[in-house]
């Protein structure tokens, strides 16, 4: 019978291929009980077999399994989506082509497996690593096979018994686990820790985006200046408002999950100028303005089928395009718009500039939709809602992520 040595850390040191910050079992405790950052070691005798990652705080857990060479070759990510139970939400492994193979090559065959929490899974291979192609494969699994009991602290046989079975062996082995802890371990200040949990994207700064004059230095350097343009007034008649694709939108238009009342709301473009060349103006974001107050807060925009729990690191949940526009409407207005949108689509858009807004009106309702080009053409794109101080509805903002990475000069 193999005995499982169980210590905790801060993480694992891919470089030194070693654990690094020892905690105290006492600390670790502490910290799950707080829902800080923490990992737990596992070792068969001196060789590390695996890491479990933890952060409640970001509903995040996941569990890595060593090689020979202790480079991590298995990743389930797990995400804690009600008080006792976690969703595995990702799977991931790399197959290296020999021992001299660096942890993570980018030569690795690698499989990533994605779990929607209706049972959609989604599998991208790289037989030839990232420098090659993808294969890109749907299926659908049970979604309760996905669900695990959270692990009280310290009860981890059960956590490594289904990763076990995940990654193909039949079952773990018949293991004793026992405490080999540092009891004098603290760890490391949070800027020394060698990894963190994934977070979502956030806003970049919003309001300045519609302040006329605010100046900006794009990624790749060049300067901008913000103006503003008003767009027109969304009339909504059942207020549910959604961000899509003016040109996609069929299927039926998911509505996002913060309604509004029913009524006529002004829509106002930031647009960015290019110092170098005064023609030149894109999209960077369009406002749909609620509430004439302060925003006190800011959140992603969500359809109903929507955790953000389950985003990874710098990802979100937005709206396609593929025509390079974007648009604000009524959701339940959207199917008859589709239908003069069709009807129309040479006149209405094909000669959109890039800095300029168009409306397309149901005669019959008088329900529309209030389009707009998106920044740097197709692509996916966030909205995001904005609060104020009593958590109501100020405003929606469709961020074109034109400045989501540039620097704010004035």
């Amino acid at each position: 019978m193999d005995q499982l040595l169980v210590s905790y850390c801060e993480g694992w040191d891919a470089g030194g291929r070693r654990a690094v910050g020892p905690l105290s079992a006492a600390r670790a405790e502490e910290r799950d009980r707080d829902g800080e950052q923490y990992t737990v070691l596992l070792s068969l005798g001196e060789r590390p077999t695996a890491t479990i990652d933890v952060a409640w705080t970001e509903h995040y857990c996941a569990v890595w399994l060593f090689d020979e060479r202790l480079r991590r070759r298995y990743q389930a990510e797990f995400r804690r989506l009600a008080q006792d139970r976690m969703f595995l939400a990702h799977a991931r492994r790399w197959d290296y082509g020999d021992d001299a193979q660096a942890e993570f090559d980018e030569r690795a065959v690698t499989r990533t497996v994605t779990i929607s929490l209706d049972g959609r899974m989604t599998i991208e291979d790289r037989p030839e690593g990232r420098c090659g192609g993808l294969a890109v494969t749907n299926q659908n699994v049970s979604p309760e096979d996905c669900w695990d009991v959270v692990p009280v602290f310290g009860e981890w046989r059960r956590l490594v018994e289904t990763v076990f079975r995940a990654i193909g062996y039949d079952a773990a082995p018949d293991l004793v686990l026992h405490d080999a802890s540092d009891p004098q371990g603290q760890g490391l200040s949070a800027d020394e820790r060698p990894w963190r949990p994934p977070r979502p994207l956030r806003p970049a700064p919003l309001e300045p985006m519609f302040a006329k004059g605010t100046r900006y230095r794009l990624e790749h350097g060049a300067e901008v200046v913000v103006e503003t343009r008003q767009a027109g007034a969304l009339r909504m008649t059942s207020g549910m408002p959604a961000a899509a694709d003016p040109g996609w939108l069929r299927p039926d238009v998911a509505p996002f999950t913060a309604a509004v009342a029913a009524g006529e709301y002004p829509v106002e473009l930031s647009l960015i100028r290019f110092a170098a060349e005064p023609g030149h103006r894109r999209v960077a974001a369009a406002r749909l303005t609620v509430r004439d107050e302060p925003v006190a807060s800011w959140e992603l925009a969500l359809r109903p089928d929507q955790d953000p729990r389950l985003l990874g690191d710098g990802e979100f949940f937005g709206f396609g395009v593929d025509a390079g526009m974007g648009c604000f409407v009524d959701a339940e207005a959207a199917e008859a718009l589709a239908d003069i949108v069709e009807e129309t689509y040479e006149d209405a858009f094909e000669d959109l500039l890039s800095d300029q807004a168009v409306e397309v009106s149901d005669p019959a309702t008088g329900a529309n939709l209030i389009a707009f080009p998106s920044g740097w053409g197709d692509g996916a794109y966030p909205t995001w809602i904005g609060r104020t101080t009593d958590g109501e509805v100020a405003c929606f903002v469709a961020d074109m992520l034109v400045l989501h990475t540039a620097t704010m000069l004035s």
